[in-house]
């Protein structure tokens, strides 16, 4: 147990240097934080608001904030948003803002191919002690802004919809203490079922930066729309299970509770909590 707290306390002070997308249970929620080709896709109007307090009973560990926000131009295929992000975790603070903007192929109805790209500014700050189990110690106290920029493709075809994006694509610090690393997503869903009645979406979230990676396999039961059930197995790491409400087709909450499967879960994590808050505005469409 020794050596898998001192390979933590290491993990910490690595990240200072590259730094890392936090992670999201609910990502169905977040699509326009990771694709910027999402933007403005399925309503006139969407926000999402989400708090996650991850591996709970560990010092430390990740908390983060985010909100987004996006809107519809139907006028010119587009949509436009902004993204904030608040991430914490050990001596380091994230504060990221960005710029969304996608455009929109409509073939169809059903059936569209949108293209994406994000611009927005991190910034980072690092202060503490950080204290090895043999003693010596790392002084931590510096801080960096810099510029980040992401690019994505989103396709919808009736009930299929997939996703791929590049995070962190372009990202410069004034201080060589940060730099960015390459996000890679991709996502896959298909909707079975009628929104009068019961509905189950199947879906996958694959993620890596060429040093770590992770796939989240999700199934999501809907009822009228309104009542949702989900589970879901992050690969090495979690089962999450999901439950939402969502009034009117309009407010939307949902939580979910993850529980660690990995060595974490020798009675140290704690497990993770993970809130969300979503409305959809003005014209807004059922699934």
């Amino acid at each position: 147990m020794r050596t898998f707290i001192y390979g933590c306390l290491l993990f910490l002070v690595q990240v200072s240097f590259a730094q890392q997308d936090p992670l999201y249970a609910q990502f169905w929620n977040t699509q326009q934080r990771f694709n910027p080709a999402f933007t403005g896709l399925k309503n006139e109007h969407e926000a999402h608001a989400l708090a996650r307090w991850q591996w709970v009973d560990i010092n430390g560990a990740p908390n983060t904030q985010l909100f987004t926000y996006g809107i519809k131009l139907s006028k010119y295929n587009s949509g436009v948003g902004i993204v904030y992000e608040h991430d914490k975790i050990g001596f380091t603070t994230n504060h990221q803002a960005k710029l969304n903007y996608a455009y929109h192929l409509k073939f169809s109805e059903n059936h569209s191919l949108s293209f994406g790209a994000a611009a927005g500014i991190n910034n980072v700050e690092q202060s503490g002690v950080l204290i090895f189990p043999d003693l010596s110690s790392v002084n931590i106290n510096r801080t960096g802004t810099g510029f980040t920029s992401d690019l994505g493709v989103f396709y919808t075809f009736k009930r299929l919809d997939a996703g791929f994006s590049i995070t962190r694509l372009f990202e410069s610090y004034e201080t060589a203490s940060f730099r960015g690393t390459p996000h890679y997503y991709f996502y896959a869903g298909y909707l079975f079922g009628k929104k009068e009645g019961f509905q189950f979406k199947p879906q996958l979230f694959y993620r890596t930066n060429n040093g770590f990676s992770a796939i989240d396999v999700n199934a999501l039961i809907s009822f009228k729309s309104t009542y949702l059930l989900g589970l879901t197995y992050r690969d090495r790491d979690a089962f999450g299970f999901s439950a939402g409400y969502t009034f009117k087709n309009f407010l939307n909450l949902s939580y979910t509770y993850e529980l660690t499967v990995s060595k974490l879960n020798n009675n140290v994590s704690g497990g993770s909590h993970e809130v969300h808050l979503g409305f959809l505005l003005n014209g807004a469409k059922k699934e």
